[in-house]
């Protein structure tokens, strides 16, 4: 199962349809929209949910990390 996080309900169904063209129903997507751009309490609020309902199965999170070319830059990402 792939989980992002997005802003808005237009970009959802833009990833939706690239996600289907790409992958099709090989790997679920779930979506979680946050319109305040926040990654983490949405994510987080979701894992907890999924370990409520499943709570003997593992769960692997797995989250990108954007490396900037300069170390300068590390400011404006993090």
């Amino acid at each position: 199962m792939a989980v992002p996080v997005v802003p808005d309900v237009k970009e959802a169904e833009a990833l939706r349809n690239q996600w289907n063209d790409a992958v099709g129903d090989e790997i679920t997507l779930e979506i979680i929209e946050s319109p305040y751009r926040l990654l983490l309490p949405p994510l987080l609020a979701y894992v907890d949910a999924l370990r409520e309902t499943h709570p003997d199965d593992y769960l692997v999170v797995v989250l990108p990390e954007f490396v900037p070319k300069h170390w300068w830059e590390n400011i404006l990402h993090n």
